[in-house]
C-alpha cells in the first residue's frame, strides 16, 4: 500500500525532515521497518502494519541530491521522521517540495 500522506520541512538548512504518522508504529518490530537511502532516491517499507499490511513511501527522484550514509530514520510514538541530509553541493537551498517534477 503506498503511503500517499507525509509532511515534510526544510527551511534551507542541511537535512530535510519528513514526517509520516502512522498510529501505532512504535509497535512493530524495528527490523520491518526499512529504509534504503540513495543519492536520488528512498525507499521507505513498513512490514506488518496494522496486521499484514505492507506500506510504502517511495520516491524515484528526490528533489535534488542526499548523502546516503548520513540520512537517517528515526521511529517515534505514531511516527516515522526521515532525515535527508543534502549534499554539500547543493548550496542549502530549500526544497519547495520531496520530488522532482
Amino acid at each position: 500500500t503506498p503511503i500517499d500522506k507525509y509532511a515534510f520541512s526544510d527551511e534551507g538548512k542541511p537535512s530535510v525532515k519528513v514526517y509520516i504518522t502512522l498510529p501505532g508504529v512504535e509497535h512493530i518490530p524495528r527490523e520491518d521497518i526499512t529504509v534504503d537511502f540513495k543519492r536520488m532516491s528512498m525507499d521507505l517499507r513498513v512490514r506488518g502494519y496494522e496486521g499484514s499490511r505492507t506500506l510504502r513511501l517511495f520516491a524515484a527522484e528526490l528533489r535534488s541530491s542526499v548523502e546516503p550514509d548520513k540520512c537517517k530514520l528515526k521511529v517515534k510514538p505514531g511516527m516515522i521522521v526521515l532525515s535527508l541530509r543534502k549534499q554539500h553541493n547543493d548550496g542549502m537551498r530549500p526544497w519547495e517540495r520531496l520530488r522532482r517534477g
